[in-house]
């Protein structure tokens, strides 16, 4: 009667354990999925208004070209040939890398966190302006020259002064190029290009393949032709990527080599021979100030002044913009963060360019530090739940490890079974879901951007519980053979060292979920949580309902197989 007990005692544990992280994963998901941008709108009073600036440039050519690594930026002849005549940088992308997150980054000037967009496929609603819409409002003559998908993004209104659809796989052939040279020649104050063909390739085959190499002299040769129509002596030509990428081609997640992007700028404007380090959300108001134009409504960025050739003049007038952006900043902390440690007082107006710099930075510090005390006053308040499935799981483990009956199977088919899933995971194999067709390890590049985020980290996870049903089996085998040895008369036993070896393993995959859960949460609206620690809870809560149900499984197929076994023995 005890060991019965104990065997539906296990099986409830797996079961109610399994629920849970359905539970979990479903709020998560759904929260994840109907985030929405914080930030509300600045009034023109909250903003305050400033003196026209005086622009840098006549016109300004914005090349994009879609997934191209930093340092494959340097293998490219026409932007070495542009480095030359002009200012280089690194721009550095946050998470999520995917298209139009990171295009909406680089029009607005706002992350993810500010403008809303998450999902591949998915627009924010409204989008936010960019420095298109700026032009327009403006009245200055704009061009567009991109797939429909960018078009979306970028001129959602329709208000560009002519538009023109590329291919999506063939922007680089000569017809497209044709085509961008004659709407550069409408003289356009503003025109952004996107050439996503290296994007499909480093999909495709990765970043050291022959493919993605003759891509990249494809491009090289489109930014030739493209820079050949440019009159740097009038105008600025800036060339820059959305999102860097892995070796195996995928992008999205926090890995240096997936943030960092090239930006190289020539032309009227530019301080030639510059170099720097900024942030992908520092290009919309870098762009705004060659042109003259208020920075975007949401912009979080800076001007990359060292790259330009600023007069004193000039740069007064940006010391004011600088001072609306403190207001903005400012106002956003009011509205996200209303318990401030150390609210950030009115900025005295900037009398030069440098202390309108070091205003705004210092807002950005300030807005940090509310953000930071924000999750953590959070963080208390889901301390106990964190806590209790923390205490949870170290129990069952310590239970586990001091119960001799199944100890060594317990924990040998745990270790199989950990071992056996990151190698199902990460082997060199096409099986796992991040084989290098995938990526390699627990990162959002884990997922493939095209598409809904959602409906493809659900394919991740179907993939991945594959890979835990595969490795439950096995495990919850090995520990069922080893328990029976010696022991053929219990028929309980075997099935009770699978359920052991279950429970085991789900309060180990149970302490980084609660550490998650602690510093996240899981409703997001005031700031996203760390994308790629989201993912690996979703992996966890996905490993411990796929442990339940086939630990139950195993258990009953166990005892069953147990039971004939028994009778054949009589």
């Amino acid at each position: 009667m005890r060991k019965a007990a104990g065997y539906w005692f296990l099986i409830l544990f797996l079961a109610a354990a399994g629920y849970v992280a359905l539970q979990i994963q479903t709020l998560s998901l759904a929260s994840l999925r109907s985030y929405s941008k914080p930030a509300r709108p600045v009034s023109p009073a909250q903003a305050g208004n400033s003196r026209p600036i005086s622009p840098l440039s006549g016109s300004v050519l914005l090349v994009v070209v879609g997934g191209l690594p930093e340092d494959s930026s340097w293998r490219l002849g026409a932007l070495q040939m542009l480095r030359s005549k002009g200012a280089s940088a690194v721009l550095k992308a946050e998470p999520p890398g995917y298209a139009p997150a990171a295009w909406l980054t680089l029009l607005s000037g706002a992350t993810a966190e500010t403008h809303g967009a998450l999902f591949p496929a998915i627009n924010p609603d409204p989008i936010p302006d960019n420095i298109l819409t700026q032009a327009q409002v403006a009245t200055l003559y704009t061009a567009l020259a991109a797939p429909e998908a960018f078009l979306a993004v970028a001129d959602p209104a329709g208000n560009a002064g002519i538009v023109e659809k590329l291919p999506p796989q063939a922007s680089t052939a000569p017809e497209a190029l044709e085509t961008i040279k004659r709407l550069w020649k409408t003289n356009p104050s503003l025109m952004v290009v996107y050439l996503p063909d290296l994007d499909f390739l480093g999909h495709l085959s990765g970043t050291r393949s022959q493919e993605f190499r003759e891509g990249l002299a494809r491009v090289d040769a489109a930014l030739v032709q493209i820079l050949e129509a440019v009159d740097l002596r009038r105008s600025t030509i800036i060339v820059t990527s959305d999102f860097g990428r892995l070796i195996n081609g995928h992008h999205g997640g926090s890995e240096p080599e997936a943030q960092r992007v090239p930006l190289v700028a020539a032309g009227r404007g530019i301080m030639a021979g510059t170099r720097g380090e900024f942030r992908q959300k520092d290009l919309a108001p870098t762009i705004a100030t060659i042109l003259g134009l208020p920075f975007p409504e949401l912009s979080e960025g800076l001007p990359a002044t060292s790259l330009l050739d600023i007069g004193q003049a000039t740069g007064l007038v940006l010391a004011e913009r600088l001072a609306q952006l403190q207001a903005r900043q400012r106002s956003r902390i009011e509205s996200l963060w209303l318990a401030v440690p150390h609210p950030p007082s009115k900025p005295a107006a900037p009398v030069s360019l440098e202390e309108g710099l070091a205003g705004a930075r210092n807002l950005e510090h300030a807005l940090e530090r509310a953000r930071e005390s924000a999750r953590r006053a959070d963080s208390w308040e889901r301390l106990a739940p964190a806590g209790g499935a923390a205490t949870v799981s170290l129990v069952t483990i310590l239970v586990t490890l001091f119960t001799k009956r199944h100890r060594r199977a317990v924990i040998i088919g745990a270790l199989v079974y950990l071992a056996l899933f990151n190698l199902l995971l990460m082997g060199p194999w096409r099986f796992g879901p991040f084989s290098p067709e995938h990526s390699l390890g627990y990162s959002l590049s884990s997922l493939d951007p095209h598409g809904s985020l959602i409906d493809l980290g659900r394919q991740r996870l179907l993939e991945a519980a594959l890979a835990a049903t595969a490795a439950s089996m096995v495990a919850g085998f090995l520990a069922g053979r080893t328990a029976a040895e010696g022991d053929k008369k219990d028929r309980l036993r075997s099935g009770k060292a699978g359920l052991w070896m279950a429970a085991f393993t789900t309060a180990i995959l149970g302490l980084p979920a609660a550490w998650v859960y602690l510093i996240d949460g899981l409703i997001y609206t005031r700031y996203l949580p760390d994308l790629d620690r989201l993912w690996v809870l979703h992996l966890a809560l996905l490993q411990v309902m796929v442990l339940g149900s086939g630990g139950i499984i195993w258990a009953l197929v166990a005892s069953q197989a147990s039971r004939l076994r028994s009778r054949d023995y009589r």
